[in-house]
């Protein structure tokens, strides 16, 4: 067989109990990590010998399928070319392959077929904004392989076959697409065009859009909150402009009319950069009361326009000590807004132990009830070091994740039985070594488009195996005419996109 058959452990819904999911334990209570192969014979599914042949249309001429003649062609098999019979070979002089619309440029002339591992081979062609890769561990989920055939008489294409390749992997959760603080900038077009951009996205897979209204304090001691509209360098970066409660509405409706579920997020920053994970306000008091006012603005807000969730905390890790302080608020917003509440915790700094915890913590020995007071647990998801070289392995990748986040996910499981555990942020940088965990060194550094790739790869059939009930993509920048790539988001620009919308659309 040309493809590996793997046993299918998920139910058709596609989501894994935690039994079913976490990784066997030892007598010492230490969970034993899964390999890939373990990993991918839970949750891959690679059709069997039965799925009928591809049956050729009536005077096609070449067809393109896997090796044993299936028209689906995943990501484990290779591209062959089938020809009619009596169709005369000897006419064609050169096959040009285009992945994702670039074309591969160390192939041979002529081929019968496209094998996996030239599938998976990256040479450096600055088109693709990837470096040379040594090896062929790489996802190519989702990408489009176009075959264009020529004669010796002329340069015109006479054939242009497409295969796109088929995920094994299935993510049912509810995967969300962050569109960006910013979205205001990008919206001086017409609703019915939102609408339609926005519709393109549920047509992709996502279930939902979400986006923040950043508000900012003058110091960490601050405890009263301010807006800032218009750019000043001094308080914060360009995409973090408050957007005007109109521009809020709009998109809330825009997004409703499309059939989306809406998250509003309240993002505090410090002005000049100061880090909002390690806030001390001179009055634990006021800052409550103050920001509680403010919660219950955006709640009141989102209540009007039926917004289905309120985010009213980000990587807030200091704050995260009063938690009586947190149900309070949290009872208040509930009393004007009837959705889901939730806080965005910055969890991969709690589970890599980053400096900026201020005592904030996650595990089974010393956290207490934060998570009481909300319906959704939310998890943030950045700078995570997945590989131990800047090329890549996809499926090292892979069972790294899973490997770094089942204690997280069993004790949420356990700890909060019956709360949604959603990655509230996952993302990653588009730059060359991100998946070492490093952030990018500057704007110019160069670019792993690849990379970013296997990352999301890594992402999402991890998420699959730890049965997580949903994912905010970050970030899908609709409405945009800016071509530039920002640091680490923009995966509308970038090959992963189409690998992620192969992982969430479940069909």
């Amino acid at each position: 067989m040309a493809r590996r058959v793997l046993l299918l452990v998920l139910a058709t819904a596609l989501t894994l109990s935690l039994a079913s999911s976490a990784p066997a334990a030892s007598s010492t209570g230490t969970a034993t990590s899964l390999t890939y192969e373990q990993i991918m014979a839970q949750i891959a599914h690679y059709p069997g010998p039965d799925e009928p042949l591809y049956q050729p249309k009536p005077g096609e001429q070449i067809w393109l399928t896997d090796l044993d003649g299936h028209a689906d062609i995943y990501d484990n098999d290779s591209i062959k070319i089938n020809y009619a019979p009596g169709f005369d070979k000897s006419q064609i002089t050169r096959i040009d392959v285009y992945r994702n619309g670039i074309k591969m440029r160390f192939l041979p002339a002529l081929f019968d077929v496209l094998t996996n591992a030239e599938m998976k081979t990256f040479d450096g062609n600055p088109d693709e904004h990837s470096p040379a890769s040594s090896h062929t561990d790489h996802a190519i989920d989702g990408y489009q392989y176009s075959l264009r055939f020529y004669t010796a008489t002329s340069s015109v294409v006479k054939e242009v076959l497409i295969a796109t390749i088929m995920a094994p992997v299935r993510l049912a959760s509810a995967a969300t697409a962050n569109i960006g603080n910013e979205f205001q900038n990008r919206m001086d077009i017409p609703d019915s065009d939102i609408v339609t951009a926005l519709r393109q996205l549920k047509a992709e897979g996502f279930r939902g859009v979400q986006f923040g209204i950043d508000y900012f304090l003058r110091t960490v001691n601050s405890t009263t909150f301010f807006p800032q509209y218009t750019y000043d360098p001094a308080v914060s970066q360009d995409w973090q402009l408050t957007p005007p409660d109109d521009q809020v509405r709009r998109m809330v409706r825009c997004a409703k009319e499309a059939g989306l579920q809406v998250e509003i997020r309240i993002e505090l920053g410090v002005a000049g950069g100061g880090d909002r994970g390690e806030l001390q306000p001179s009055s634990t008091s006021d800052w409550f009361a103050n920001y509680t006012t403010l919660c219950l603005y955006f709640a009141q807000l989102a209540s009007d326009e039926r917004a289905d969730t309120l985010c009213v905390g980000v990587e807030l890790n200091s704050m995260e000590l009063y938690e009586q302080e947190w149900a309070t608020l949290v009872r208040a917003v509930k009393s004007v807004f009837s959705g889901s509440v939730t806080f965005a915790e910055q969890t991969c700094a709690l589970v890599l132990k980053w400096p900026n915890m201020a005592g904030a913590r996650w595990d089974a020995k010393e956290r207490s009830r934060f998570w009481d007071a909300f319906d959704i647990i939310e998890m943030n998801a950045w700078l995570l070091s997945l590989d131990t070289e800047t090329d890549q392995h996809a499926s090292a990748m892979v069972a790294r994740f899973v490997s770094l986040w089942q204690p997280v996910i069993n004790y949420y499981r356990s700890a909060y039985p019956g709360k949604r555990l959603t990655f509230g942020e996952i993302g990653t940088y588009a730059h060359d070594g991100a998946a070492l965990g490093t952030s990018p060194p500057s704007d110019s550094a160069p670019l792993d488009f690849q990379e970013v790739s296997d990352t999301w790869y890594a992402y999402l059939t991890g998420c699959a195996a730890l049965g997580i009930d949903g994912e905010a993509v970050w970030c899908v920048a609709v409405n945009t005419t800016d071509t530039s790539l920002h640091p680490y988001v923009t995966l509308d620009r970038m090959p992963a996109i189409r690998l992620v919308e192969s992982i969430i659309n479940g069909e």
